[in-house]
């Protein structure tokens, strides 16, 4: 499932924003 693949690179880019 590339969409989960997808959604999970931008919730790590995420909380590297937030940190």
């Amino acid at each position: 499932a590339p969409y989960l693949i997808t959604k999970l690179d931008s919730a790590e880019r995420t909380w590297k924003e937030l940190s």
